[in-house]
């Protein structure tokens, strides 16, 4: 759908005598693909448009207004810094290909640049400094390749060295910025077909008017399009990420379902609890519910005392309770914005549009990177687990967020993560916390590869910076170890559990 050579060739019939003498006062890139120039020439002002879209290359006059970005991209500033107040020596096509060649170069003397531009624009910048009769008799040339698909722009000096490109040159071409600028081989035109392009109505520049009511709605709709498709990728990858975080989270519901079943070993303990001692690891009870009376083993803390272990049944029912609620949130928040994704994907498959509060809530890469912090879990007991990631998040964890009374755990003897777990003034760490916490501390260390190994833990308030000391460097006293096999399953539910 590009311009072939012919009608490049009918373009610049129609411009080439405007062009030639005038002033290129402005310069602007509006779109990644594209270049503006303002030409000022005998009290005259046109701006001329080049694209470099792959599906749209052309040239033509325009009279449509362009917004240009906040700040030029860098190759509109080199064309700026090297072509802007340079006068137009010619506007030509190369071999009869689709290559245009715009030759500029200083104007003659001062006092011709000074009729040619507009006294309003320079008053608001001063222009060109003096130059040397050197400086005045050096060309430079634009050269627009207006191939499609291999469309490109580049600034070549007056020794025919390449100064810069808008797009990398492909691989195929020796064009490298510093050596000498070759045109691509001739197209063989037979194997091109024509944009047929409906004449405008008679007047100046026809076929340059033209060729822009024809193309500016194509582009329009392409651009439409290609913004379509981005927010359909977009909602896309939200939909399975809401779908893989509802499949986690039925996982951790599951686990966190059991809240029943500790409550009702908690009973039967507290009718069985004049038959345990103090150092016991396990209780066998007849089983009320089961028809055939069969016994049921319950594992007990064998340095707990009878009371503390009944005590430890029932705080595993209220933990396993607190959990599920916190999942069944999170279930529900989930389940909302899936609707939301779902139903705006079937707004934009139908052809309609989306307002800005309803595009899909997905973060770029950076942004994600500066709302989140450190990752928090939700124990098997309900407890909170808060895991550094890298030196930084290390470091606000333990120095931060986490306050003396915290427990502190690390993979003994291996870089790793910081993980704190937030402790209740006057209660114990639950066991099944306490080995989730050693799991995850395991799991984000260099011994994840192993699935075993020991980890250390400790009060936060005997965890101590180093002076000088890098990021992430600690100290560490009072500590115990806790030799640790990674179960999958228990890996599995604490990630379903991610706050």
């Amino acid at each position: 759908m590009s311009l072939s050579a012919g009608q490049i060739g009918q373009v610049l019939a129609e411009i080439g005598d405007l062009m030639q003498g005038g002033v290129l006062q402005k310069i602007d890139q509006p779109e990644p693909w594209s270049l503006v120039f303002e030409i000022h020439r005998r009290r005259e002002r046109v701006h001329l448009y080049i694209s470099a879209q792959r599906r749209f290359s052309r040239i033509h006059l325009t009279d449509e207004k362009h917004p240009n970005p906040a700040s030029p991209p860098r190759f509109c500033q080199l064309l700026r810094a090297h072509l802007r107040w340079k006068q137009i020596l010619s506007l030509e096509q190369i071999g009869g290909d689709r290559i245009v060649r715009m030759t500029c170069a200083w104007p003659s003397s001062q006092a011709s640049m000074e009729t040619d531009a507009s006294q309003e624009s320079r008053s608001a910048d001063a222009g060109p400094s003096s130059r040397t009769k050197e400086e005045e008799a050096r060309t430079l040339s634009l050269v627009a390749e207006l191939m499609g698909a291999a469309a490109n722009f580049f600034l070549i000096d007056h020794e025919g060295i390449l100064m810069g490109s808008l797009f990398p040159p492909p691989a195929g071409r020796s064009l490298e910025v510093g050596l000498p600028y070759a045109p691509p081989p001739l197209h063989p035109t037979g194997l091109f077909k024509e944009t047929e392009i409906p004449l405008a109505e008679p007047g100046p520049f026809r076929f340059n008017r033209s060729v822009e009511a024809y193309y500016r709605p194509l582009q329009e709709r392409t651009a439409e399009e290609e913004e379509k498709n981005r927010l359909l990728a977009l909602i896309d990858e939200g939909i399975r990420r809401c779908q893989k975080k509802l499949r986690q989270l039925s996982t951790g519901l599951a686990e966190a379902e059991k809240a029943d079943r500790h409550r009702y070993e908690g009973e039967l303990l507290k009718g069985a609890l004049h038959r345990v001692r103090t150092g016991m690891s396990e209780v066998k009870i007849l089983d009320p519910a089961d028809p055939e009376q069969a016994e049921i083993t319950l594992s007990l803390d064998p340095a707990l005392s009878p009371p503390k272990n009944l005590e430890r049944f029932f705080k595993r029912y209220k933990k396993a309770q607190a959990a599920q609620a916190a999942i069944q949130v999170q279930m529900e928040k989930t389940k909302k914005e899936l609707e939301g994704l779902e139903r705006n994907r079937s707004v934009l498959s139908e052809g309609g549009t989306i307002a800005m509060e309803g595009k899909p809530p997905v973060p770029t890469r950076r942004e994600k990177s500066k709302r989140t912090g450190p990752p928090t879990f939700l124990s098997a007991d309900g407890w909170t687990l808060i895991v550094g990631r890298n030196h930084r998040e290390n470091e606000e964890v333990t120095f931060r967020i986490a306050k003396g009374n915290d427990l502190w755990f690390h993979a003994r003897g291996v870089p790793g993560s910081h993980l704190i777990v937030r402790m209740e003034r006057g209660k114990e760490i639950p066991y099944q916390t306490l080995l989730d916490a050693a799991t995850l501390a395991l799991h984000f260390s260099d011994a994840r590869k192993a699935g075993k190994g020991d980890v250390v833990y400790t009060q936060r308030k005997y965890v101590q910076k180093p002076k000088g000391a890098k990021p992430g460097a600690v100290l560490v006293s009072q500590e115990r170890n806790l030799y640790i096999e990674i179960e999958p399953k228990r890996l599995e539910r604490l990630f379903a559990s991610t706050l």
